[in-house]
């Protein structure tokens, strides 16, 4: 009969079917499973980072994003290491300057690591 054709999403894309008209192609890859494989959100979930799929029509643009205060994002899989600037943490910066000295991080994939650094011409780390 007339006008009873639909348009369809390949898979794994869910459709709002719309007879006799374009279909809306929608997949999240963070909560979908795709090829048997568990959802991105599971994989990046494990990792201690969070999945945010921005466009739910493209396969493959899914990121895990590391969990704030930590950075770092990765497309199509998790972050190998997330980094944490100790001294972008407002109340280590401020301990450094009441002593009129400079917070540095020297390793910002490893906690604790910041330290406080006399500032020129003194010299020495507290």
């Amino acid at each position: 009969a007339t006008g009873d054709w639909k348009c369809q999403c390949p898979e794994p894309l869910d459709f709002l079917s719309a007879p006799g008209g374009l279909a809306k192609c929608s997949f999240d890859e963070c909560l979908g499973v795709q090829n048997g494989q568990l959802p991105a959100g599971v994989t990046c979930m494990l990792a201690g980072q969070q999945c945010v799929d921005p466009n739910h029509g493209t396969l493959g643009d899914y990121t895990c994003q590391c969990v704030a205060p930590k950075q770092g994002a990765a497309t199509g899989g998790a972050v190998g290491k997330c980094t944490l600037d100790e001294c972008a943490i407002e109340t280590n910066n401020a301990t450094c300057s009441a002593a009129s000295q400079t917070c540095v991080d020297p390793d910002v994939t490893q906690a604790g690591t910041w330290e406080c650094v006399c500032v020129a011409p003194a010299s020495g780390v507290g």
